[in-house]
């Protein structure tokens, strides 16, 4: 008899540890209807995302080159913004890093996402990466573009070349050549940056893991730079990736002579 209480209690207290439990799980994880379908699902609850939610977001149909079909999946993701429910700390980083769809693809959910961005992008495009080799971190990539010859430097030192729509432009700080970011290029040519009365040659991105004040923490965004800014270190060429993969010629005939006015 003993033996049966004792067994009755412990078979109590592990109910009401689970009921506990449970509680505390809901209150932790209590969100919005994201769906608007009336219920909160588990992947709504943790703030994470399937393949099939995600790719609910990218475009039915993609037309064009591969620098077009991958600017169009790109502008698909523009407000896109980094978890805020789900984030982690993880050693040498300054603040806590949230969940991203990017980051999860390439199986790296918690972290920083720029590259991961454009991969994610790169892929949905169709870009195959034996075409166009990728890495989630931009100097590593950048190296492994210039030993692939798909690194165009900037006009600064290659003279004559200007990005086209598609290419992924490579950034840095101060006189180093690390890449620590990088964005994929919407446009390059004729344009007013924003403030200015003059027109400049104007480089146009969409680029992941960018702060914005107004959001309150990383998105994805346009922003744009003069072509000739320090910190441009230079672009994968996306079409030399094509015309190389299919055999086709896509060669570019604009030079130098495009960019004197603007010096």
């Amino acid at each position: 008899m003993r033996n049966y209480s004792l067994k009755k209690l412990i078979s109590i207290v592990l109910v009401l540890s689970c009921i506990i439990i449970m509680g505390y799980s809901n209150v932790a994880y209590s969100v919005l209807d994201a769906d608007g379908d009336g219920t909160v699902s588990k992947y709504e609850s943790l703030d994470i995302e399937t393949a099939e939610m995600w790719e609910k977001t990218l475009p039915e149909k993609l037309k064009g080159s591969w620098g077009k079909r991958l600017v169009q999946t790109a502008r698909s993701q523009i407000g896109y913004r980094e978890s805020k429910k789900n984030q982690v700390s993880i050693k040498g980083m300054v603040k806590p890093s949230g969940y991203t769809r990017y980051g999860d693809f390439c199986g790296n959910d918690h972290g920083e996402w720029c590259a991961m961005f454009i991969i994610f992008c790169l892929h949905y495009a169709g870009v195959p990466e034996e075409a166009l080799p990728v890495s989630e971190n931009c100097d590593l990539w950048k190296r492994e573009l210039i030993s692939k010859g798909l690194f165009e430097y900037t006009w600064k030192k290659s003279d004559n070349y200007i990005p086209k729509q598609g290419d992924i432009v490579f950034l840095g700080h101060g006189d180093s050549f690390e890449a620590q970011h990088a964005g994929i290029v919407t446009y390059c040519g004729e344009g007013k940056p924003k403030g200015s009365d003059r027109t400049y040659m104007l480089v146009r991105t969409i680029e992941g893991n960018v702060y914005c004040e107004e959001a309150e923490g990383d998105i994805v965004c346009e922003r744009e730079y003069l072509i000739f800014d320090d910190c441009i270190l230079g672009y994968a060429n996306i079409q030399k990736a094509e015309s190389v993969f299919l055999k086709k010629d896509f060669s570019d005939t604009r030079t130098l002579g495009i960019l004197k006015q603007f010096i």
